[in-house]
């Protein structure tokens, strides 16, 4: 799709939007509080595509406000959690105390917010979810019969390959 817009994503001699986040890899660290900070890298289908480009998966995490080239980028000292994909059910509790659950439903680049959607309606979907100081947030599986399990870590990939 051709815009023009900011330039997104330079194609043959024109530029497209960069469409949807494919996922979002998270991470966490330690502050100087001794408290978990997260960063949430957006993973979009391009750099998927695009092995010459992207050999490496990006490690740049969305910081609120600042342009991708002011993204920290992630060192061994952030930890990697897991990818979070669309639709994928996440347990958040805020630093409020304050529980949130659903399925994810994508991240904003610009504040580094997620939105997760009520389990019984799409149409109900909670915005503005500041990651990076959330008590927690947790990635679970789902069973046929509605039993959630907890998924800890995963190993983080890049087509098709452990990469972390």
């Amino acid at each position: 799709m051709s815009t023009t817009k900011k330039v997104d994503v330079l194609v043959r001699d024109g530029v497209a939007e960069r469409g949807q986040m494919v996922r979002v890899d998270v991470f966490r660290k330690k502050n100087k509080r001794d408290a978990w900070e997260y960063y949430l890298v957006p993973i979009y289908p391009h750099q998927v595509f695009d092995a010459e480009d992207w050999p490496s998966p990006p490690n740049r995490a969305v910081q609120a406000y600042k342009s991708e080239d002011q993204w920290p980028e992630m060192t061994p000292d952030h930890h990697f959690l897991w990818s979070a994909y669309p639709m994928c059910f996440l347990e958040i509790e805020k630093p409020d105390g304050t529980f949130i659950d659903g399925y994810f439903r994508g991240a904003d680049r610009t504040t580094g917010a997620i939105s997760l959607s009520a389990h019984h309606s799409r149409d109900e979907t909670v915005r503005g979810i500041g990651a990076k100081t959330l008590s927690s947030i947790r990635k679970c599986s789902i069973d046929r019969l509605g039993r959630r399990t907890e998924i800890l870590s995963e190993k983080r990939t890049w087509r098709g390959a452990v990469c972390t």
